[in-house]
């Protein structure tokens, strides 16, 4: 690409996970990397060495649009706008309608609302590149009509170090996230209920997270008689600490909607077991049933596949094994990163233009 690039990524937050992101993606030569964000939540946690320059800026809210303010400057001075495909975000929309030839749109790709995507496609037809999560996301755009050659799968992920899975006893089924109504663990308490008495004795299901079905679920797993095979330890957010209960897990389990914990699991070796729900994340994308996980259609389905992996620890292997070999083929930091380059590539000033 010649001389260094300067990337402009537009965010409304900037949220820790995204963090290695950006920094893999400052870290190489040809590229000057900012972020421009109205909430900055990688404070003390960016390495010294790596040159990823954040910049905060105030957000507006216009209705129920959001706009960046101070932000022209920044747009002017880049080569390559990397915005959020969000049509929320005005600052990021007008920016796509005013630089489409250097802007890389970003994000899930078509959603619910008939306006909002006859908008991206309009926007999308026009941009230099459109980075979607996942194979849905771009097979939509494709069949729209825009240019499949310009239209890329970040395959949006989050880092596990040292991805692995550990050898040892697995005891658990393991659920991490917030603790609320659409995430529906009390499913997961009333099946656990009914199959306990069918269970190893050592078999137990530990539920990481805060929210506020807390309370109520510790009451109902007192109420059906599990409260001493079932483990509430609240917000978790040290990385070895979380190893831990992912190295003793069998499975993660959430009838709920799913996204990026799908990514989490496999990058420690660990199946995941997800209720059918039109609301997940692109990511569930990545289960392949019966290889690497299960989206079971009912209650009473959930119930026959904890049995079969708690007696069966060879299914239980196998999957976790396929799990981790798909995050490790497909889906590290690096693997999106090389994504997000190949976008950028697609923006940036031609070298003599």
């Amino acid at each position: 690409m010649g001389n260094k690039v300067n990337v402009l990524v537009l965010q409304g937050e900037l949220p820790r996970y995204r963090l290695p992101v950006f920094e893999q993606l400052a870290s190489l030569a040809e590229l000057d990397v900012s972020v421009l964000c109205g909430i900055d939540h990688t404070a003390g946690k960016r390495t010294e060495t790596t040159p990823l320059s954040v910049l905060v800026t105030p957000i507006s809210n216009l209705g129920p649009f959001r706009w960046h303010r101070g932000l022209w400057r920044h747009v002017r001075a880049a080569d390559v706008l990397v915005v959020m495909f969000d049509a929320r975000w005005l600052s990021c929309m007008v920016a796509a309608l005013l630089f489409p030839r250097k802007t890389v749109l970003w994000g899930h790709g078509m959603g619910r609302s008939g306006l909002a995507n006859r908008l991206r496609l309009f926007l999308a037809r026009r941009a230099a590149a459109v980075l979607v999560y996942e194979e849905g996301g771009r097979a939509a755009f494709v069949q729209a009509g825009c240019d499949a050659a310009r239209v890329i799968v970040a395959g949006n992920t989050v880092e596990v170090m040292n991805p692995q899975r550990k050898c040892g006893v697995r005891t658990q089924f393991l659920f991490v996230g917030r603790l609320q109504a659409r995430k529906r663990i009390n499913d997961l308490l009333q099946v656990f209920s009914e199959i306990q008495h069918h269970l190893p004795p050592q078999i137990g299901l530990t539920i990481v997270g805060e929210g506020d079905q807390r309370e109520s679920l510790e009451t109902m797993a007192a109420r059906l008689g599990i409260a001493a095979r079932v483990e509430f330890t609240g917000a978790i957010y040290d990385d070895k600490e979380l190893e831990g209960h992912y190295a003793r897990a069998i499975a993660y389990v959430s009838p709920g909607d799913v996204g990026l914990s799908v990514l989490h699991a496999f990058g420690h070796g660990v199946p995941v077991i997800a209720g059918v729900s039109s609301s997940h994340g692109p990511e569930v994308e990545n289960i392949s049933q019966d290889v690497n996980g299960l989206i079971y259609k009912d209650t009473g389905e959930l119930g026959r596949i904890l049995l079969q992996l708690s007696m069966d620890q060879t299914l239980a292997e196998r999957w976790g094994r396929a799990a981790l070999a798909h995050y490790q083929g497909k889906r590290t930091i690096r693997h999106m990163v090389e994504k997000f380059k190949s976008a950028i590539e697609l923006a940036a000033p031609r070298s003599g233009g």
